[in-house]
C-alpha cells in the first residue's frame, strides 16, 4: 500500500508554531510587517515542512507523489468582466482570488482557463465558451464601474458561480468575502485597543450598488456604543475635490480617535488635510492586501476563489445547471493583522 504524503499548508506552519495564518502568510511574502528574524524562523521552518510557496506548484508535487497522479482532463473559466482584462489582476485581493481558483482547479485535474469579456458581447462568449467545450465558469469580481450585461448568456447550458455581488442579475451562487463580519471583527480589535470614537470612510456609492455590506456592518456594530460615540459614515469620492474638502469638514465635526476605512488612498488625503497616522488619529482598512495601512483585515482571499471552484465542481458533478431556484451565499471571513497605524492605547 502506498503512503501520500499531505501537501503541506500554510495553515500546517501556523498551527505547528501556534501564530495566526495571517503571520505566516505575510513571513512567506518577505512582507516587513514581520521582523525580519522573525521571517527567516518561519520561512525555515516551512521548508523544513516541505511547504511550496507556489500553490499551483504544490498541487503538482502532490501529484507526483502519489501512485496515481490526476491528469487535466476538462477546463473551467475564470470570466473576466472589466474593461481592461490586465487590471483585475494588478489588484493582490483579486490576483489572490485567482490563484487560489487556479489551485483548486488543478488539484482536482482541472485548467482554469482566464476569458476576456472585454470588447465582446455576452452572445459571442458564449459561443466561444461551448466552442472550447466549458461549460463551469467562476465570474471574476468586477469593477464597481464597469456592470456588464450577462442576461443574453443561455445561463440553462453553463454551471456558474459568482465572486461578487454585482450586477444583481443573474442570481448565481456568490461565494465572496464576509464584508459584513469583518467590519464588526475589525471595529471589536479597535475598540478593545482602547479608542472610543471610531469613524468610517467608505466609497461614494450610487443607489445599485446598496449591496455592498461594510457600511452595515459598521452602522450594526455602532449600537452597542453610547449614542455620543456614534460617528455618521463618510462616503468619499477621491476624484472630487468637493468631497476632500468634506472630509476635512467630516473630521473636525466628528472628531474621531480612529478611522476604518475600505477606501484605497485614505492614509494619503487624510495626510493631505494635515492628519497623521498613527501621531494624529488611528488607521486600520477592511483590505490589507490593496491598502498602505499595516492595521486592519486580511480578507482571506485565495479561500474566496479556492471555495468558489470547489462549489463550481460540486455543481458539475450534479449536473446543477442554470440560474438557482434557491440562490446561495457563501461568505468568507478574514483575520485581523495589528499594525503600526492603530497602536494599542488600551
Amino acid at each position: 500500500m502506498t503512503d501520500f504524503l499531505p501537501v503541506v499548508t500554510q495553515r500546517d506552519i501556523a498551527r505547528k508554531l501556534g501564530v495566526s495564518n495571517a503571520t505566516v502568510s505575510l513571513a512567506l511574502r518577505d512582507n516587513p510587517r514581520i521582523t525580519e528574524a522573525r521571517r527567516r524562523d518561519i520561512q525555515a521552518f516551512a521548508l523544513e515542512m516541505g511547504y511550496c510557496p507556489n500553490p499551483a506548484a504544490a498541487t503538482l508535487s502532490y501529484q507526483k507523489r502519489n501512485s496515481k497522479t490526476i491528469p487535466i482532463h476538462a477546463s473551467l473559466a475564470w470570466l473576466n468582466l472589466w474593461p481592461k482584462p490586465e487590471d483585475l489582476r494588478k489588484s493582490p485581493v483579486f490576483d489572490s482570488y485567482w490563484h487560489g481558483a487556479e489551485a483548486c482547479a488543478e488539484k482536482f485535474g482541472y485548467r482554469l482557463d482566464e476569458i476576456a469579456l472585454a470588447g465582446s458581447t455576452a452572445h459571442h462568449t458564449e459561443k466561444i465558451l461551448l466552442a472550447r467545450g466549458i461549460d463551469a465558469i467562476v465570474l471574476s469580481p468586477r469593477h464597481y464601474s464597469h456592470m456588464v450585461d450577462l442576461q443574453d448568456i443561455h445561463w440553462e447550458k453553463f454551471c456558474a458561480i459568482r465572486t461578487s455581488r454585482l450586477p444583481l442579475e443573474p442570481t448565481l451562487h456568490l461565494v465572496t468575502t464576509d464584508q459584513s463580519g469583518n467590519t464588526m471583527l475589525a471595529f471589536d480589535h479597535i475598540l478593545a485597543m482602547g479608542y472610543k470614537r471610531v469613524g468610517f470612510i467608505g466609497y461614494y456609492r450610487r443607489p445599485v450598488e446598496r449591496l455592498w455590506r461594510f457600511e452595515s456592518g459598521f452602522l450594526m456594530v455602532q449600537q452597542e456604543l453610547p449614542e455620543s460615540d456614534r460617528l455618521p459614515i463618510y462616503q468619499l469620492e477621491d476624484s472630487d475635490p468637493t468631497s476632500q474638502a468634506g472630509l476635512g469638514e467630516w473630521m473636525k465635526q466628528q472628531r474621531p480617535d480612529a478611522v476604518l476605512t475600505l477606501h484605497a488612498n485614505a492614509r494619503e488625503i487624510l495626510e493631505s488635510l494635515g492628519y497623521r497616522a498613527p501621531d494624529d488619529i488611528g488607521l486600520a482598512t477592511l483590505n490589507t492586501q490593496d491598502c498602505n495601512i499595516e492595521a486592519g483585515i486580511d480578507q482571506n482571499a485565495m479561500e474566496v476563489g479556492r471555495n468558489a471552484v470547489l462549489q463550481l465542481l460540486s455543481m458539475v458533478h450534479d449536473n446543477d445547471h442554470g440560474i438557482p431556484e434557491n440562490f446561495r451565499e457563501t461568505l468568507i471571513r478574514g483575520q485581523w493583522l495589528d499594525g503600526p497605524s492603530l497602536p494599542n492605547r488600551a
